[in-house]
Formats: structure tokens, C-alpha cells, sequence
């Protein structure tokens, strides 16, 4: 499996704190039958973890899991929040988009309410060939009010990323209950962990069970699909 948004590198933001944390992540992510990690640490305006920083970051961590003998391989992105159109309109990006591939970017809301240039920012994206991924819109109030918020943003070509602890219930029964919505509708491009720690757990394989049992084995395969898509 391949996990799409991870917050695994090391004292970059609020996910692993040290490089301990960050290997037992890796172990645990192995475990579940997670080959493939897309670092994901946040870039918005109070953790702004610019694209040389991820490089690095994703070099030292992958060195540091060989010597550990975890076969798992790191991959560079970032969690982009729409706060600033300067950071769309650049001609070279200073995030990194997923695996660093120019393809596709994982495109954050805030959390104070729904950003309403997002439509316009992603048909930029979309013009320079970057499919912008929504991640978790299970957990943003605005979109479980107003579902029909997503539409237009489908319509331009976005897909939606669930998070595999709202479809668990460890984010409360209100994103659970949203996320088997858009599994419903058909509307869940991909599965990820949103991995912080080790209590805020690498789990995928849970998700992907739950998927399989209310949706059949062919979403799975399409889930999985667009994953490999993404990294490729």
C-alpha cells in the first residue's frame, strides 16, 4: 500500500518530533503493509516547510531506515493551505508537490471556514498540469453543512483524499459518518493516514477493509490505482 499524506519527517512540524519517532512510525507503517510513504509535512504560514527542507529531510530519513533495515521508501510532498496566492502563481513551486512530481499537490482548506478562492486556485494548478488533492474533507465543518461546497472543485478535476481514522470513527462521529457519505457517492479518490505519531498512527489497511466491505473490491483496486498514479 501506499500512504499519500504523512506527517513522518522529523522536527519539521506537528508531526514526529524526533527521528525515533519518526523510524518506529516507519516500522509500524510496514507492519500494516505499507510500502511507499509520501512525506507530507504542513506549508502554510506558521509551519512553512519550503521544498529544499523536504529534500533534505526525506534523504536523512531514508538513509536512517536502511541502516534500520525498515524497507519502506520515503517519497517528498508537502500539505500546501490555500493562505496565499503568491505560492500559486510562482513559475517554480516552493513546496514540493506529491513525490516531487509536478502532478499532483495535496491542497489544504483552513480551518476557519471555507476558502473562497479555492476554485480559482485550482484551475490554476490545473492549467500547469497539477491535479489538486483536498485532503480530509470529512473533518471541515463547512463541508459536512454544505456538501455541495465540493462540487465545483470535483467538477474541476479535484479529487478528495479521506483520512482512514474518520472512516474508523478516531475523528469523531460526524466525520465518520461524512466519510461513508462520499464513499457512497463515490466521491473518495484516495485513502491516507494523516499519520502524526505513533498514537496518531500509519494505519491503512483498517480503510481499506472498510471500503472493501461497503463498496466491493473494485473501488479498492481504484483507490490503489490512483495511489500509484500519483507517485508515478
Amino acid at each position: 500500500m501506499i500512504d499519500m499524506h504523512c506527517h513522518i519527517l522529523p522536527g519539521v512540524d506537528d508531526g514526529a518530533p524526533t527521528m525515533d519517532v519518526a523510524v518506529e512510525m516507519a516500522r509500524m507503517a510496514h507492519a500494516d503493509g505499507i510500502h511507499t510513504i509520501v512525506a507530507t509535512p504542513h506549508y502554510n504560514r506558521h509551519w512553512k516547510v519550503e521544498r529544499h527542507v523536504v529534500l533534505a529531510r526525506v534523504l536523512q530519513l531514508q538513509h536512517t531506515l536502511q541502516k534500520e533495515r525498515i524497507p519502506v521508501t520515503i517519497l517528498p510532498g508537502n500539505e500546501v493551505r490555500i493562505e496565499e496566492p503568491a505560492w500559486f502563481e510562482a513559475e517554480e513551486e516552493p513546496y514540493c508537490t506529491l513525490a516531487d512530481g509536478g502532478k499532483f499537490v495535496l491542497l489544504e482548506q483552513t480551518w476557519g471556514g471555507f476558502e473562497p478562492t479555492t476554485k480559482m486556485v485550482i484551475q490554476r494548478l490545473r492549467k500547469r498540469g497539477i491535479t489538486a488533492i483536498i485532503p480530509h474533507p470529512e473533518r471541515h465543518e463547512f463541508f459536512r453543512q454544505s456538501p455541495t461546497l465540493l462540487d465545483p472543485l470535483l467538477e474541476e478535476g479535484a479529487w478528495l483524499q479521506v483520512t482512514v481514522d474518520s472512516l474508523l470513527g478516531y475523528n469523531g462521529g460526524e466525520a465518520q459518518t461524512f466519510a461513508h457519505f462520499l464513499l457512497d457517492q463515490k466521491a473518495v479518490h484516495l485513502l491516507a493516514t494523516d499519520a502524526h505519531n505513533t498514537k496518531r498512527a500509519p494505519r491503512l489497511s483498517a480503510g481499506f477493509v472498510i471500503v472493501e466491505e461497503r463498496m466491493g473490491k473494485a473501488m479498492v483496486e481504484a483507490i490503489q490505482q490512483r495511489s500509484a498514479q500519483v507517485i508515478s
